[in-house]
């Protein structure tokens, strides 16, 4: 299964101006996460896909692109930078939540959370203080679906969680709210548990 990721950062690779060869080796730049091919015929696939590739990027199309990588069966089949580098950064906005949701899926495929009726109560038990019984009852699939009922505006302190989980809208369930907060909070679960 092959998984196309066009993002401005990434693994290692080269700046490559669109149009010209590329390569995705280069000495000085950072190891790539995964692997890449080593047997013969995963390195046949990577290098027609490569030259399919560079030939699509190359178009006027793809004007602004900052880089391409595919992740094929755990390794880094193509790997390119377009006047960037792997180490930039750029905003993505909403496309975290896609991110998010496919995290949640894997973890959820490997067992590393029940299901998405896991509740902030389970997902956060460190900020059970903050939570009311109504927001330790939201649920993960509330949080992906945007009907977790938690206000809109993005915390300004320190303590953004606790901020988060002390506003809320409208009840759980009742209604959609396009809103931040719901990945936030599923971020925090993420990297307080050691989950991904």
């Amino acid at each position: 299964m092959l998984a196309v990721v066009l993002l401005a950062g990434g693994c290692a690779g080269t700046t490559t101006p669109p149009g010209s060869a590329a390569s995705s080796v280069s000495p000085t730049a950072p190891a790539p996460l995964l692997p890449t091919a080593t047997s013969e015929a995963d390195l046949a696939v990577d290098q027609q896909l490569a030259a399919a590739l560079d030939q699509e990027f190359a178009a006027d199309d793809y004007a602004g692109l900052a880089s391409v990588i595919v992740l094929a069966d755990g390794r880094t089949a193509y790997e390119r930078y377009y006047d960037s580098v792997a180490t930039d950064h750029h905003h993505v906005w909403s496309v975290t939540k896609s991110i998010i949701s496919t995290l949640v899926g894997i973890a959820i495929g490997e067992r590393k959370i029940s299901g998405v009726d896991a509740t902030l109560a389970q997902l956060l038990p460190d900020y059970a203080e903050d939570m009311t019984p109504r927001v330790a009852g939201i649920t993960l699939e509330q949080l992906l679906t945007m009907t977790a009922g938690l206000a809109d505006d993005l915390p300004g302190s320190d303590h953004a969680v606790a901020s988060i989980l002390t506003k809320q809208a409208f009840a759980p369930g009742t209604e959609f709210s396009y809103t931040n907060n719901s990945a936030h909070l599923i971020a925090r679960a993420f990297l307080k548990s050691g989950r991904l």
